[in-house]
């Protein structure tokens, strides 16, 4: 039946062009009668072809009518393979060619081809939107065989599925945009404000950048919801003008494709009820669906667009009545479609998946939307460019503070500062060899490398058979150069050391000695019982160890000593050796193996490499050693670049002078510390943090103290806990906090004296608020660092020169408290970025007065009077100053 269908449609378009003069009848029978023949074609598909005929004719204003034959009709078995069809109104007359019939085929092949003439009279001088409409319509018509109004109505559907995805995105936004309506109400008042005070430029400016952010926060944009508009108006210019210019060439398909009272898609409807169909479902949904997504606006506007579209909606029909069915056809499903699709939305999860807001109340910093907005009514726009470029610093240094505190990069590194990552890594790689088959020696092998670098010498003071002579030859194996080794007595001569005299120069009458292979010739020296040393011996070595010169003759040359390793059983007993007990800078006390590491020292001495005797296995690790030598001029260039490059802030400083204090006035018996080994400390906490890869020395770096300082081994926990004690305690922030209040007054006074409106303020301590920023950032870091979780890691990673015992001890005792100091310095940051962004731009004292409420009432309250009384009650209302009449 589908085949007989699709052939008499056909047939019907080639007889609809021969009616119409756009085909001509080759055959027909002289009685004016078309003689149809088909050889064993059955009667039910004639009769199709004949309704078809019969139809179009009808629609076309003919007279056309099947006229069978009797027996076609009373017997149909009986019937000859043939009928005709009257067709009357025929202009011209048939040819008498006495031809009898004509084929059927013939005529579906023709009338194909009037299709197809008649497509392509339509695509003439239409635009390519509309070609490519009536080429789809076509093309679905073709294909499904379905009747014209079933193809307009699926294709307009399936064309509203396809921007679905658009409509969403749509709908999603105008939710957005409606919950951010009151923030950005807020900043229009705002705006309006500013603009009548006559900062309408500057105002604008921040109008839009604060009205980006709050697009951004609510993730909702204004072209966000053009999508679905873009993509519907070419679907419905394409339908409306493809199918009104198939309707103007008469399409033959179409013009029986519609049903019921519009069998013609050509023409108008004549009855008007597609029209009013169509305007009837566009103003239910204005009246159910126009208020979705409109939330917050205020219902004097919903009421007035809801009556828009349904004035619209009732105006439509009387102004566009005359269009051809299929259009109405097309509006009507499209109108259905919005109504469904306005019904859909109202269930859950279409808006937003269910539960969640949009957006979420507070921001990723914590901090709620509406309290943002409320930053417009509190500020002014020079303000608030100053507050919104403090937020960017703070949130800059707190990025660059977790950073460091991670490992991953140093706060502010200047260019140049910090040791090369190769020679560091390669400086641990030695740190680890010197420790190879040492037990419970870490701390005094990173303090034996510290000394050589930092030119100083370091005494390991200990019992007998504790490896301190194993050291002294392992850092001689590290160091290229010559190595001298002698054990001293109380009968020792100064030619043990320092080389015998020159029989040949006492010719000459000249006191000289030969020093090859002697002392002042040595790169490195173990000296083994330094204090036994008697007093001709001492003259020349305190020379050699501080100056590092040596007298030989009448002459004084330079010696290339590195560093000496001296070790002693005991303490010095006589004051004459206080002096060289002062040379070395560093000391420590070595233990033997605790009982829990003897397993471990004893597995060692059982190796194959291990000497007799030796507590570790003294020749693989000298190898390795070797393998990682070092030249002198290395060690050299070290500790002139950290000298040069590595800066001491304050608070290091006064740390080093309270614990001077503390030592030598609060000790009990007091803890001398000669002027001379304090600032080779500071020295040697410079290097300390170059080689770690610091910039700048920290507290941290002042752990290293307790084996600087002290002058007996009990000692040595007394300044290791005070230290622990100032890392620990909120002195440090108290101090910072008072410097801050003394800034903070100092810019002040200076916006009073003119200086604020210059380009290079004279007095706004520029450099000193970002020292200050620098050293609050560094503390945060490391206090980060412990309170990550990172633990002895974080601290060995701020310097790699304190031991496990150093590093363990200090995140036992600093933990308990980190969180409030974190807490605490947060602040101090956040006020210090503030002040510094309005020093940079020049602030008044009334943004600095409103930007930082509390240090302004604290310097009016306490500050000294000759620098208060510039800000009187008269001068502080004059310029609106808060808290000038306290």
């Amino acid at each position: 039946m589908a085949g007989a269908l699709r052939r008499a449609t056909r047939l019907s378009g080639f007889a609809s062009r021969a009616l119409a003069g756009s085909a001509p009848l080759t055959n027909t029978l002289p009685e004016q009668h078309l003689l149809l023949q088909s050889s064993g074609t059955a009667h039910e598909d004639w009769r199709q072809v004949a309704q078809t005929c019969s139809s179009l004719s009808w629609a076309r204003g003919f007279a056309c009518s099947p006229v069978p034959r009797a027996d076609f009709t009373d017997n149909p078995e009986a019937a000859s393979a043939s009928a005709t069809v009257d067709i009357e109104g025929l202009s011209q007359p048939f040819p008498q060619d006495g031809s009898s019939s004509l084929s059927l085929n013939a005529i579906t092949d023709a009338a194909d081809a009037g299709e197809a003439a008649a497509v392509a009279e339509a695509l003439e001088g239409a635009y390519f939107l509309n070609r490519g409409f009536q080429h789809l319509l076509v093309a679905g018509h073709d294909l499904t065989g379905i009747p014209w109004w079933g193809v307009i109505a699926g294709m307009a559907t399936l064309a509203r599925f396809c921007i679905i995805p658009a409509n969403l995105v749509q709908v999603r936004n105008t939710v957005r945009m409606t919950q951010a309506r009151p923030a950005m109400e807020q900043l229009k008042e705002w705006f309006d404000a500013e603009k009548a005070r006559g900062n309408g430029q500057a105002a604008g400016q921040l109008y839009m950048a604060r009205l980006n952010e709050i697009w951004k926060r609510y993730d909702c944009y204004p072209w966000k919801s053009l999508g679905s508009i873009v993509l519907q108006f070419p679907l419905f210019i394409g339908f409306f003008g493809s199918l009104r210019s198939l309707a103007e060439v008469k399409l033959p398909s179409l013009t029986d494709g519609g049903m019921l009272w519009f069998n013609d898609l050509t023409v108008m409807d004549p009855t008007y009820m597609l029209p009013v169909l169509a305007s009837a479902v566009l103003i239910v949904g204005a009246q159910l669906n126009v208020a979705d997504g409109m939330q917050g606006q205020p219902p004097e506007t919903i009421r007035n667009i809801k009556y828009g579209m349904m004035g619209l909606a009732c105006l439509m029909p009387f102004f566009m009545y005359s269009f051809p069915a299929g259009v109405w056809i097309y509006w009507t499903t499209n109108n259905i479609f919005s109504l469904l699709w306005g019904t859909a939305l109202k269930l859950p999860g279409w808006y937003q998946p269910p539960g969640k807001r949009f957006p979420p109340s507070e921001d990723e910093n914590g901090t709620s939307s509406d309290a943002d907005a409320s930053d417009f009514k509190e500020y002014t726009g020079e303000q608030y460019t100053i507050k919104q470029a403090a937020k960017e610093r703070i949130r800059q240094l707190l990025a660059e503070v977790e950073a460091q505190s991670k490992g991953e990069q140093a706060t502010e590194r200047p260019q140049g500062a910090g040791m090369d990552q190769g020679l560091q890594k390669q400086l641990a790689k030695a740190v680890t060899a010197l420790q190879e088959g040492l037990v419970e020696r870490d701390t005094e092998v990173r303090l034996l490398l510290l000394a050589a670098l930092a030119g100083e010498h370091i005494l390991f003071i200990g019992p007998p058979g504790t490896a301190k002579s194993e050291l002294g030859r392992r850092l001689a194996s590290l160091v290229t150069g010559q190595f001298f080794e002698r054990l001293l007595t109380r009968f020792s001569v100064p030619e043990e050391l320092f080389g015998p005299l020159s029989m040949k120069a006492l010719e000459d009458d000249q006191y000289l000695r030969k020093t090859d292979g002697y002392l002042p010739s040595a790169d490195i020296a173990f000296i083994d019982e330094i204090f036994k040393a008697n007093s001709a011996i001492l003259n020349s070595l305190l020379t050699l160890l501080n100056e590092r010169l040596f007298d030989n003759g009448t002459s004084r040359f330079q010696v290339p000593m590195t560093c000496m390793v001296a070790a002693s059983n005991e303490l010095p007993e006589s004051e004459e050796l206080d002096a060289l007990y002062d040379r070395f800078l560093l000391r420590r006390r070595v233990a033997q193996v605790s009982s829990g590491s003897l397993a471990e020292m004893l597995q060692s001495a059982a190796q194959p490499t291990a000497s007799s005797g030796s507590l570790a296995a003294p020749a693989a690790a000298a190898s390795t050693v070797q393998n990682i030598s070092l030249p002198r001029e290395t060690f050299q260039s070290i500790r002139a670049e950290a000298l040069q490059r590595v800066r001491v802030p304050m608070d290091v400083i006064d740390m080093l002078a309270d614990l001077r204090t503390f030592l030598q006035d609060k000790c009990e018996p007091p803890v001398y510390v000669s002027d001379r080994r304090l600032v080779k400390a500071l020295n040697l906490l410079q290097v300390a943090a170059y080689t770690s890869g610091q910039s700048t020395v920290t507290q941290f770096d002042c752990l290293l103290l307790q084996h600087v300082l002290w002058q007996r081994p009990d000692e040595q926990n007394r300044i290791a806990d005070w230290l622990l004690q100032q890392l620990a305690a909120n002195d440090g922030l108290q101090q910072a906090d008072y410097l801050l209040t003394g800034m903070y007054a100092r810019t002040c006074m200076a916006s009073t004296t003119g200086q604020a409106g210059a380009d290079e303020p004279a007095d706004d301590g520029r450099g000193e608020i970002k020292e200050l920023r620098r050293a609050l950032a560094n503390k945060l870091s490391q206090v980060k660092a412990v309170l990550s979780g990172r633990g002895a890691n974080a601290v060995s990673h701020t310097n790699m020169w304190l031991g496990a015992e150093e590093t363990e001890a200090a995140v036992t005792a600093l933990e308990p408290k980190m969180e409030r100091t974190a807490t605490q310095l947060e602040r101090l940051l956040a006020e210090i970025a503030t002040l510094e962004v309005a020093v940079d731009q020049n602030a008044g004292a009334f943004t600095l007065a409103t930007l930082l409420p509390e240090r302004w009432s604290n310097f009016l309250r306490k500050g000294p009077k000759e620098d208060v009384a510039n800000f009187s009650v008269t001068q502080g209302k004059r310029n609106r100053i808060p808290f000038a009449s306290d």
